[in-house]
């Protein structure tokens, strides 16, 4: 049987021995990105190792190495190029989902792969999950595989580059939803009734009902984004009378009808019948549903469309718009924006934030840090777990969270 070769193998003609020595042979792989980190005093050789690691692995395109540490508003880290295509961006596969990166413009770390598959698996049906600092959406797409019964996932990024990124991951993972109960008992539904339909395009619309990306401040798109408003309206007559009807009228009404508006008496709910007559419809009608005998509230975008689901279920508005499971993966500043996930947590929401702690710290700070946020927020917490989940640097390590919302005396 052939030896494999080795990096050193491969430099032994062109390297000294004693350099060889000092080479970190450890790098991280980012789709057929490598990415390497050299010490200073090995830089003159950087671009010999790459060319080496190269020709070793066939599969890698593009070597960079990191060029500082993560730093500005973005978390971003410079990448220099050294040998291979002159490229930052590439597709990288993790728990089945497909994801387009580029490490030079938008925080990622392959290496917290494990992590993300872990926390995920821990996700239950029926769920509506809030992704902050979400990236290019690794948390939110391996969020959508591990559980595709998710109720919505909505995600907040501040980077612009990191949410283009998103959008286009939503086309590379567009069937995650194919495999949800609700997709399926919908298109059975309509094969039964041989209602026509198109699978692409009720599987866009779910997507655009349980997805949703916003760009911004998590501070300011938790205050003007992630809200439905209502609005005080006398109605008369509802359209309520449609889903009443035989499920091949009920099409062909919906399919002629005139306004570009339906108004829906939404106090007793909608039946999962309904519901898969409004996806089907998705693109054609904005709904004002009525809540009670004097509010409305007007669904006119994706994301408000999206609390169809949770009105369904007979929720208020307030109620709608709230989370069961926030997500906080930004240790360096995530204990800042406790306040938001407070205001939107349901009853027994779970929060995953992350933090870093030096060791001698550990975990009572992050604790501490909990506390101190709930009892500002008027907030009752139950603090479940506090783990390490990496090392960060010497004697410093990133830390997971898992806590529980109880109660909020404050709103």
């Amino acid at each position: 049987m052939k030896k494999k070769r080795t990096l050193k193998d491969v430099l032994k003609d062109k390297l000294p021995e004693e350099i060889i020595s000092q080479i970190n042979r450890s790098f991280e792989l980012v789709g057929d990105i490598a990415i390497l980190e050299i010490e200073e005093e090995l830089r003159e050789y950087e671009n010999d190792i790459a060319k080496a690691l190269l020709e070793l692995n066939s599969h890698i395109k593009t070597v960079l190495r990191k060029d500082g540490r993560h730093q500005g508003e973005f978390r971003v880290q410079n990448m220099l190029w050294l040998a291979g295509e002159k490229k930052e961006e590439t597709v990288y596969l993790e728990h089945g989902i497909r994801l387009k990166v580029n490490p030079a413009t938008v925080y990622f770390s392959a290496r917290l792969s494990t992590e993300r598959g872990q926390l995920m698996d821990k996700l239950k049906a029926g769920k509506r999950a809030l992704i902050m600092f979400s990236g290019c959406g690794p948390y939110t797409f391996v969020a959508l595989k591990k559980q595709p019964n998710l109720e919505r996932i909505d995600s907040i990024e501040i980077n612009p580059e990191g949410h283009r990124l998103a959008l286009e991951n939503v086309n590379l993972n567009k069937n995650l939803l194919k495999h949800s109960n609700f997709f399926k008992e919908m298109t059975e539904f309509f094969k039964k009734e041989e209602i026509p339909y198109r699978e692409n395009t009720l599987l866009s619309n779910l997507n655009r009902a349980k997805i949703h990306f916003f760009c911004g401040d998590v501070r300011e798109v938790c205050k003007k984004n992630l809200k439905i408003s209502e609005q005080k309206a006398y109605i008369e007559v509802t359209d309520n009378w449609i889903f009443n009807l035989e499920a091949k009228k009920c099409f062909e009404k919906l399919s002629t009808y005139p306004e570009p508006n339906l108004t829906l008496d939404a106090r007793q709910g909608f039946s999962k019948e309904t519901l898969f007559f409004l996806i089907h419809f998705f693109d054609t009608f904005s709904f004002d549903l009525l809540i009670d005998e004097e509010k409305i509230v007007h669904l006119e975008n994706d994301y408000e469309k999206g609390h169809l689901f949770s009105i369904a279920k007979k929720q208020s508005p307030k109620e709608a718009r709230e989370y069961d499971e926030i997500f906080m993966p930004l240790p360096k500043d995530a204990h800042n924006f406790l306040d938001c996930a407070f205001s939107l947590a349901a009853p027994n929401c779970q929060v995953h934030m992350y933090d870093f702690v030096h060791d001698e710290e550990f975990p009572q700070k992050t604790k501490q840090r909990i506390s101190e946020a709930a009892a500002k927020s008027g907030t009752e917490v139950e603090i479940k777990e506090i783990r390490k989940v990496g090392q960060y640097s010497p004697h410093k390590f990133r830390v997971c969270a898992d806590f529980v919302v109880k109660k909020k005396t404050l709103d």
